[in-house]
């Protein structure tokens, strides 16, 4: 049995959420869509080349993903400041077992059995521990000694769960 404890601060919340919208795959395509259809309505009337047609609609594009990331930037920031997340800011603790991941905070206890597990995603700061296709566990990478147990930790929770599925 592995434990590990930690604590998540808002900065920590606002910063996974971020993340986690910015690699959701439907949330993307569904930005991809409506941008190709602006730029599609913007431009079908207006007389010029395709080539510069072309390069205005990536403009657009980008532009709107642009808007849409900061957007949803500020809109995270404003609810992870006035948001309580009572259960999720404080100290967490995670303890490895063979039935699954437990997740401990002072106000709830969760079992996660390993046959259910996605993945464990790795950014600069954090490991997201996909316990289902949108639900994980922030994890700062702060709270691990070195480098080589956030890879070990990471290690431990893809072989159980693997390990589960087969």
């Amino acid at each position: 049995m592995t434990t590990l404890k930690y604590q998540l601060t808002r900065s920590d919340i606002f910063y996974s959420q971020f993340i986690s919208s910015l690699r959701s795959r439907s949330l993307n395509s569904w930005n991809l869509l409506i941008a190709l259809f602006m730029a599609y309505t913007i431009l079908k009337g207006l007389p010029g080349h395709w080539w510069s047609k072309g390069i205005v609609a990536c403009m657009i594009i980008v532009l709107f993903f642009l808007f849409v990331s900061a957007a949803n930037c500020i809109f995270l920031l404003i609810r992870s400041r006035l948001k309580s997340f009572k259960g999720l800011l404080g100290e967490h603790e995670l303890v490895v077992t063979d039935d699954g991941l437990i997740e401990r905070t002072p106000y709830n206890e969760t079992l996660h059995r390993w046959a259910g597990f996605q993945k464990v995603k790795s950014t600069s700061t954090m490991l997201l521990i996909y316990v289902s296709d949108h639900q994980y566990h922030p994890v700062p990478k702060r709270s691990f000694p070195n480098d080589s147990a956030i890879q070990d930790f990471r290690n431990l929770i893809n072989s159980r769960a693997l390990a589960a599925q087969q």
